[in-house]
């Protein structure tokens, strides 16, 4: 769910603040990075689009087709058991 995109991005900024850096700081920058990231993911957390083009679905399809060109034993062994 989005809670594990957030705790990364949240790991990320913290690791990479400045020592004198406050938490809530991190905080906000975290949750300001993480508003960006949303917006470019959003449709993939709405069931309405989960089978459209531009909803989950889309984007597993999207997936295997660079696996079929990057892995296509990995490619094939995924359509067997998922068929």
């Amino acid at each position: 769910g989005m809670n594990e995109i957030l705790a990364v991005i949240y790991y990320v900024v913290s690791i990479n603040a400045a020592p004198e850096t406050e938490s809530r700081d991190v905080e906000a920058d975290a949750f300001f990075l993480f508003s960006i990231v949303m917006g470019h993911l959003r449709d993939n957390f709405v069931r309405s689009l989960d089978s459209s083009a531009v909803g989950i679905q889309g984007c597993i399809n999207n997936m295997m087709e660079v696996l079929q060109v990057c892995d296509p034993e990995l490619h094939a062994a995924m359509v067997r058991k998922c068929p």
